[in-house]
């Protein structure tokens, strides 16, 4: 239906495949038509919950007419009926206004990946490009805290949101934690555009 779908995959580490086993429409408030961007979900993070479901935790980006701040909205998916569903504070979900030294405030992507590290703090990256050629920025930045036993609303966010790391040249599009067997907190993606992506490790204290 071109409005996007998570995947359920089943991964062999073995044979390095993956098999779809199901998938499901995310929650569309604001359809993207032509000129005008809608809802669009570049981030996600899942955890299971003490029912036997799972939460999960959706970051639309941002930077549009639509949704100028990133907004983090959470539901609740029953494997068995293959189900999302989304409470009314979950659909509202919790605006984020990401940090940083922004050319344009307004057409920044505030959310562009999530990251949960050991110690249950969720972690975020934000991005922007003035053109298919750049100049690009990013940021690395810490939201708050994942609530793994509380459906209702199973984020808390930090009184203060700063700036971990600001990341100059690049696009972050993905983070994730640290590499094997190099001296690194977190590793990064980008999709920089006409010059193609790039991964680094990267170390943040």
């Amino acid at each position: 239906g071109k409005l996007g779908r998570i995947f359920h995959i089943k991964v062999n580490i073995t044979e390095r495949s993956a098999s779809i086993l199901n998938s499901f429409k995310p929650p569309i408030i604001h359809l993207n038509n032509k000129g005008l961007d809608g809802d669009q979900y570049e981030g996600i993070y899942c955890f299971k919950n003490n029912y036997n479901e799972y939460v999960i935790i959706l970051a639309e980006r941002g930077g549009s007419n639509n949704n100028v701040k990133g907004i983090l909205r959470w539901g609740i998916w029953n494997i068995a009926a293959n189900k999302l569903t989304f409470s009314k504070e979950g659909l509202r979900g919790i605006f984020v206004d990401a940090p940083g030294k922004w050319s344009n405030k307004s057409t920044k992507r505030s959310l562009t990946d999530l990251y949960v590290d050991k110690k249950n703090i969720l972690w975020a990256t934000a991005s922007e490009d003035e053109s298919n050629y750049g100049p690009f920025y990013s940021v690395i930045y810490k939201i708050g805290t994942i609530e793994e036993t509380n459906n209702t609303s199973p984020i808390a966010v930090f009184k203060n949101i700063n700036v971990a790391r600001h990341i100059h040249g690049f696009k972050l599009e993905s983070l994730s934690g640290p590499a094997k067997n190099i001296t690194s907190t977190h590793s990064f993606g980008t999709e920089d555009e006409e010059y193609g992506g790039v991964w680094r490790p990267i170390n943040i204290r």
